[in-house]
């Protein structure tokens, strides 16, 4: 006789397969949810599991309540992801097990091998295959260590293994598969914060234990002293683990594993800036890889209430920090700008305290909210600002929106994002603009892109341009990739002065999050693009921005067109003048090409 025990949350295209492998051979199957908005509970409930809600508590600690709480009274409990497919041959080694008396079988548990499936293809080397994981227990035997993810079971007795191996199979597609490594990042970077400060876990990192032992001794005595993990995790999988077997699927699939240790070693530094006295063997270069705030460790409403302070640079402005007095003494137009701004929020706490104090002179600001769910519209309107709410469809659709039903006060609006600053500079010079009455439609105004608390005037392509100045009844958007292109019959002129982008205000969890969606427009716009055709006359073209959108469609047929991107940033852009900051800029931004790479041949063949 076997209990199953299944952890879910928005489930709904995992659930069927993995419960219509269980069913009429188990004695009950429970589904502990933790509040999913889909119709994972129909699902759990149609298909005759017992479901029950459990506030999400995290990964070993949702796994322990279940295991103590729920009425399991096989001999034998198994325990399986939603996303799992327990196999003919894996079914018949359990029923194996099983049916004998549990008193004649001297393990209390056994790990069952795993066989992932990427992009619908079997990844059979790269160090994932065999993949054991201690599933099978008897009753009460077992409890899982206290880690916030990849937990290990603690099983108290001898184990044994079933070799039969199940299908892990996650069939919400590559941009879940991407937001959740997002989310193990983020946990296993804290993981490793906590095994450095204490020896809590109950099971020891050893060189000279088991399998496990070694792994953990690797992560907490190896790898924070390495310089580039990601490199040695791709070498180690592609080369040493026979990666190079499963061919180009094999190569993409070390590449994203590796994208994923580097975004374990940047959250590292993230969360050493905000534990100081932690060590990881990189502490006095820690400060010059991440920005002040992130997303990791949430700032008490002190700190977001203060605006963010931008290093003294060369030709950047430089806020205040709070209690001071002074302001940068220049002209800002105050009470002579006939300007509405128009700011786009989601969940901007953090920001957009600072993007309203940079509008300093202007009247007429609007806050653009697609669902909040933090103190971003109770700020903005505590700063005098007009807050409007419109769900969220796209970049071209939301600023449409806001040209044809908020209540601005001018035709001329500019529009700002709110990890973006306006510069006394800029707003001196919109303010001359418009004193002249133009007789254009809109106007590109270039940006200077923040990383790691410094100006990227080479890797991040300075100066780059979009339409963000414009004259309500002369313009529209429409959409293009993850952004947005101008429509309009009117000239667009050029400002000279930048605006600010802090693109990494929030922190790597919410820049990768962000990229995610991204990634998914790009690769949608790229296969469409692709029956177009190139213009190679466009190349050539006075706009950039059409030089630059017909670099990109040329681009997306090259070959390894992300380690390109790569070389591009940081040599054909002079972005080794930038040091360190171009160098970890250049590696996110190819994250993101190859994330869109794969996005792109995984549509592909699913439309064929």
């Amino acid at each position: 006789m076997l209990d199953v025990l299944i952890i879910t949350r928005n489930e709904e295209a995992n659930l069927p397969h993995c419960l219509a492998a269980l069913q009429g051979w188990t004695r009950k199957i429970f589904v502990v949810d933790s509040g999913s908005t889909d119709r994972t509970q129909e699902i759990a409930e149609e298909m005759g599991a017992e479901f029950v809600h459990h506030d999400w508590p995290g990964y070993a600690a949702q796994k322990n309540w279940a295991l103590k709480n729920l009425d399991i009274v096989a001999p034998w409990t198994l325990i399986v992801d939603a996303d799992e497919v327990i196999t003919p041959a894996l079914k018949a080694e359990l029923m194996r097990v099983c049916d004998q008396d549990p008193e004649e079988i001297p393990e209390s548990g056994f790990y069952l091998n795993r066989r992932l499936i990427f992009m619908d293809r079997p990844i059979r080397h790269c160090g994932y295959f065999p993949s054991w994981n201690l599933r099978l227990f008897k009753r009460g035997t077992a409890i899982y260590e206290s880690r916030e993810v990849h937990e290990h079971m603690l099983v108290d007795g001898e184990v044994g293994y079933l070799k039969p191996p199940m299908e892990h199979w996650d069939r919400r597609g590559l941009g879940y598969y991407v937001a959740k490594h997002n989310e193990y990042s983020t946990l296993e970077a804290r993981a490793l914060i906590n095994d450095l400060q204490s020896d809590s876990s109950r099971i020891k990192a050893s060189l000279f234990g088991n399998a496990v032992e070694r792994r953990r001794w690797m992560k907490l005595r190896i790898y924070p002293w390495l310089p580039m993990p990601w490199v040695f995790r791709f070498l180690y999988m592609f080369i040493l683990r026979l990666g190079f077997l499963d061919g180009f699927h094999g190569f993409r699939f070390c590449l994203f594993i590796a994208s994923y240790e580097m975004f374990v070693k940047l959250k590292l530094l993230e969360l050493q800036r905000n534990q100081p006295g932690v060590a990881i063997g990189i502490l006095p270069d820690a400060d010059h890889l991440v920005g002040d705030s992130t997303s990791v460790v949430e700032p008490d409403v002190a700190e977001v209430s203060a605006p963010s302070r931008i290093p003294e640079t060369p030709g950047i402005l430089a806020e205040p920090a709070p209690g001071d007095s002074a302001s940068p003494v220049v002209s800002t137009g105050r009470g002579g700008v006939g300007l509405s701004v128009v700011i786009l929020t989601l969940d901007e706490e953090i920001n957009i305290r600072a993007c309203i104090e940079s509008l300093e002179g202007v009247e007429d600001i609007h806050v653009l909210d697609s669902g909040s769910s933090d103190r971003t519209c109770e700020m903005a309107r505590e700063m005098g600002a007009k807050v409007s709410f419109h769900d969220f469809e796209s970049f071209g659709s939301q600023r449409n929106w806001a040209i044809d039903n908020m209540p601005l006060e001018n035709q001329w609006v500019l529009h700002l994002d709110a990890d973006e600053r306006m510069t006394p500079e800029l707003l001196e010079e919109i303010r001359v603009l418009l004193a002249g009455d133009p007789e254009e439609a809109g106007f590109f105004v270039p940006s200077k892109l923040m990383f790691m608390k410094r100006w990227l005037k080479h890797a991040g392509g300075y100066p780059t341009y979009q339409v963000r100045l414009f004259h309500t009844g002369r313009l529209r958007f429409t959409d293009y990739g993850h952004g947005q292109r101008e429509e309009t019959d009117g000239e667009v002129g050029t400002l000279r002065q930048p605006y600010l982008h802090d693109a990494f205000s929030k922190g790597l969890d919410d820049w990768l999050a962000k990229h995610n969606r991204y990634s998914r427009q790009e690769a949608e716009q790229a296969i469409a693009e692709k029956a177009e055709g190139i213009r190679l006359r466009h190349l050539w073209s006075s706009d950039s921005v059409v030089r630059r959108r017909t670099m990109k469609r040329i681009a997306y047929r090259l070959p390894a067109r992300a380690s390109l991107r790569w070389w591009y940033i940081y040599l054909g852009q002079l972005g080794f003048l930038e040091g360190r900051e171009a160098r970890t800029y250049a590696t996110l931004i190819t994250t993101y090409e190859r994330m869109t790479g794969i996005k792109i041949k995984w549509l592909e063949s699913k439309r064929k």
